[in-house]
Formats: structure tokens, sequence, C-alpha cells
């Protein structure tokens, strides 16, 4: 439990850090709207990306890898949205290469983050 809560503040994190590289458009207005799209991300990583996994179980690791990347960038953007149009707080990201670039940073943390956790 505490590794998940460790987890997702890191992703809040990164997040947060990459908002500040310009060319990304990320656009966010504070702490919360940050923890939000952490957590929606972070609830989509649990359920849908074991299963898109299953699918491309046969697949070499760096296909799989471009999959995980992609799904982590339209979870970006579902977090965007989520807390941006429906909670009302001011947060926003684009595809390309914001979403992208994003998520290729919180794909690497997170296989480094398991493989640390599972020793």
């Amino acid at each position: 439990m505490v590794s998940v809560f460790i987890s997702w503040l890191i992703s809040a994190l990164i997040i947060w850090l990459m908002s500040f590289i310009p060319f990304l458009n990320i656009t966010l207005s504070g702490i919360v709207a940050i923890l939000l799209v952490a957590l929606v991300v972070g609830l989509i990583n649990a359920f849908i990306v074991p299963a898109v996994k299953g699918l491309f179980k046969k697949a070499n690791a760096l296909v799989l890898f471009i999959v995980s990347v992609i799904i982590d960038a339209l979870a970006l953007m579902l977090g965007a949205w989520v807390v941006g149009d429906l909670l009302g707080r001011d947060f926003s990201i684009g595809f390309w290469p914001g979403a992208i670039i994003v998520a290729l940073v919180l794909s690497v943390f997170n296989v480094g983050f398991d493989r640390v956790n599972k020793k």
C-alpha cells in the first residue's frame, strides 16, 4: 500500500516538473489538479494496462513498451479531460509532444519502480 502511495506521489511530481518545460504545452492550476491527474492515470494503469499487456503477451519488449507509452499518453489526456472539464480544475495537455513525452518519462519511472519493488 505504501509503494502505491509513493508511486502516485512521484508520478504527480513528474507531471508537475514536466509542466515547466515550455514546448510541452501543459497548463495546470495547482497541486489538486496534479494529484487528481496522477490518480486518474494510476487507476487507468492499474485496470487497463494489464488487459492490454495480455493482448500483446507474445510481442517483444519494445512493442509492449511503445503500446504502454501510447496508453499512458491517452491516460494523461483522459485525466486532463476528467480534471479539467468534469471537476473544473485547470489542467490541459496536448497529445504531441506533451502527453507522449510525459508518458515516456512516466513509463520509464514505472518500469524502474516496479523492478525495485519486486526485489
